[in-house]
């Protein structure tokens, strides 16, 4: 018997069986012949199987109730080849949204039951436990390893006052917001196996020099153990980053806030909290015996704790969505970890929906501060000290709104959003041997018929698997109309139209082709083309105005920073259509180079009773040459008129190549 994992050569019987439906009201019989009978199924069978808490966290199931299943009460498994037994009874269907969630292995499966079924809420913030791999973990004593780091940062911070002062403010106000304790003295000896120091260290951010941030080395190494490899790391529940821009620009008013602390708002489990010790000195007194503290709530460097921080931001939506508007409860999909950037059609929703959202996050533990908005009237219903820094001393009435940043983008609060009329995505792409890239821009027009271009997304790979360019073109333009339909799907605006760009003619043949063909290879890329996008969609572009080229050939980084068109878009998307480059007509695809090659006979004779007529080798060498001839002309005619007069210049790209005419005046 083989499956994914094995093989094993087990001991059967085959028989039919006729199977019933447990609660089934008609009591219809089933056919299923040829069962295959063994004398166990494997132990790990049930972690297969989907459970109560498992579909939970949707709201459309939640009245659904799934047996708890063992590894001995699972008595038959049925394939996909009995399919009458697998028609659903009843269907309960969901948003859209709740059917793009993305598979969890079974490790992530083990972690959502563990919180589900184990985490609780106590003071009111959620408490989880660490999520360790095996129930009765050993942690060796590594005590040792602790204490040489602690004598290296005791080095460090005597040397830097400013650092010392800023790392003892730091621990004091882990202490005293009850984020950690000192470990009690009848503790301190305590053999679970679950006792574990961290090293702690500074990180310091160059855009914030006052700001001290202590990291936890969950990484650092003692007899082969280290505890992130003790622990499972959990699901990403993380909202796309490329979405949840998308939709902060959507509307006309934006707003934009912090959940202060996140991590330290979910405690852990008090049985697990020896696993985070840590040693540190009492008031910050270098020259005091260090004392041992021990963390209560989840900590940034833990590899679980992403994980577990946005489990329990959902859990909150989850717990007290009904509490609250739909569009409210809708804003779970604008956080991208601790930031909220979310924007509305209008000033009053936004005002409202910020108040909302601070009184639903509080329902689980957690605190939105640092708000932002570009619309002053927003602000002025947030108390100053819960905005940004650069807000919280400006005057409403007469100030400009200062420049912020939002998860890496510069965000000019002062510059109006203006209401779109049009909208539309423009993908291009370029390939060669050496490597693949595309850009795709959104292209949208407000109501005064003004284009504006925003860069959305980006792509670059190499070398390419292609063994040729227009291998390569299939290659890179794939992916490119997959990436268009998750831009689709990510934004909630209505995009009018979509675009693809390349400045390679085959590749446009290769798409317009629907008789020939082709290779498996480019037939499997061209057959994922013409179902996600239509023909007319596909427009020819020169090499000079495609973006991607620059992704292609490279470009020094001074140029990029200086305004390329790969930052910028090419010009002519910010004109009326009618101005865009209207490109080349796609002719019939040629089956092959032979049938080429007699076409241009053909023509050059302009005898059509040849038409029927083999060529021979000299007529097949005289078109071939014409072919050349016809394409160098194109590409190359003004070196061609320069090597006729005399030599190339030494700036022209062909003249190290040493070019001339030769008898069949081809270069």
């Amino acid at each position: 018997m083989g499956t994914l994992v094995q093989e094993m050569i087990l001991e059967s019987a085959e028989v039919d069986l006729e199977v019933v439906g447990a609660g089934m009201k008609r009591g219809r019989t089933i056919l299923i012949p040829k069962v295959l009978i063994i004398q166990n199924f494997p132990t790990m069978l049930p972690n297969s199987v989907a459970n109560t808490s498992d579909i939970s966290r949707w709201t459309h199931l939640r009245g659904v109730e799934l047996p708890e299943l063992q590894s001995n009460s699972i008595e038959i498994l049925i394939g996909q080849d009995v399919p009458q037994a697998l028609v659903p009874l009843e269907l309960e269907s969901g948003d859209t949204g709740a059917l793009q969630s993305a598979a969890h292995s079974l490790e992530d499966k083990r972690v959502l039951r563990l919180w589900s079924e184990t985490g609780i809420k106590t003071n009111g913030h959620y408490q989880f436990p660490i999520p360790f791999r095996n129930e009765k973990t050993e942690l060796p004593n590594n005590k040792a390893v602790a204490e040489r780091r602690r004598d290296g940062l005791r080095r460090r911070l005597s040397k830097d006052t400013r650092l010392r002062q800023g790392y003892v403010e730091e621990i004091n106000k882990l202490v005293a917001e009850g984020y950690a304790e000192s470990v009690p003295k009848c503790q301190l000896e305590s053999d679970t196996g679950l006792v574990w120091y961290l090293p702690h260290h500074p990180v310091l951010n160059p855009n914030k020099p006052n700001k001290v941030r202590i990291v936890f080395d969950c990484a650092a190494k003692h007899k082969r153990t280290l505890l992130n490899d003790q622990v499972l790391q959990g699901p990403d529940f993380n909202n796309k980053l490329l979405g949840v821009l998308f939709r902060f620009r959507q509307g006309t008013t934006a707003i934009m806030a912090d959940v202060e602390a996140m991590y330290h708002q979910i405690h852990v489990a008090p049985e697990h909290r020896d696993a985070l010790r840590f040693l540190w000195w009492e008031n910050g007194d270098l020259s005091r015996e260090p004392v041992t503290y021990r963390m209560k709530v989840h900590i940034f460097g833990g590899v679980w704790s992403p994980s577990c921080a946005t489990y329990a931001l959902r859990r909150t939506f989850q717990d007290h969505r009904s509490e609250f508007p739909d569009m409210v409860a809708q804003a779970e999909v604008n956080f991208y970890v601790d930031d909220l950037l979310m924007s509305l059609d209008s000033s009053n929703k936004a005002s409202m929906l910020a108040c909302q959202l601070r009184r639903l996050l509080a329902c689980g533990g957690f605190r939105l501060t640092k708000w932002a908005s570009n619309h002053k009237g927003v602000l002025a219903t947030i108390p100053p000290e819960e905005r940004q820094s650069a807000l919280k001393e400006i005057d409403l009435r007469q100030d400009k709104l200062p420049m912020e940043r939002a998860l890496g983008v510069r965000w000019l609060l002062e510059a109006c959003a203006k209401e779109i009329i049009s909208a539309q995505l423009h993908t291009f792409c370029d390939a060669s041997q050496a490597a693949y890239g595309a850009v795709t821009y959104l292209r949208m027009v407000d109501w005064r018929k003004y284009p504006v271009l925003f860069r959305v997304r980006t792509g670059q790979a190499g070398p390419t698997q292609a063994t040729d360019n227009a291998k390569a073109g299939t290659l890179c333009s794939c992916p490119r109309v997959n990436a268009d339909r998750t831009i689709r799907r990510e934004m909630t605006m209505t995009i009018h139209e979509s675009y693809f760009w390349t400045d390679s003619m085959l590749v446009l043949q290769y798409i317009a082709n629907s008789s020939r063909r082709f290779q498996t290879f480019v037939a499997n890329k061209i057959a994922v083309i013409q179902e996600l996008s239509r023909t007319d969609q596909w427009r020819h572009v020169c090499t000079s105005l495609n973006p991607a080229d620059d992704a292609t050939r490279g470009l020094p980084v001074l140029d990029l920073i200086a305004g390329s068109q790969w930052i910028r878009g090419p010009d002519f998307l910010l004109s009326v259509e009618e101005r865009w480059p209207k490109g080349k007509e796609l002719s019939a695809v040629l089956n092959d180079l032979l049938e080429v090659k007699r076409e241009v006979h053909h023509i050059r004779t302009a005898d059509l009773r040849l038409k029927l007529k083999r060529l021979n080798t000299e007529e097949l060498q005289s078109a071939e040459q014409t072919i050349i001839r016809l394409v160098q002309k194109e590409a190359f005619e003004k070196e061609i008129q320069t090597v006729i007069k005399g030599e190339l210049p030494k700036d022209n790209k062909l003249y190290k190549l040493e070019p001339y005419l030769d008898e069949r005046t081809l270069l």
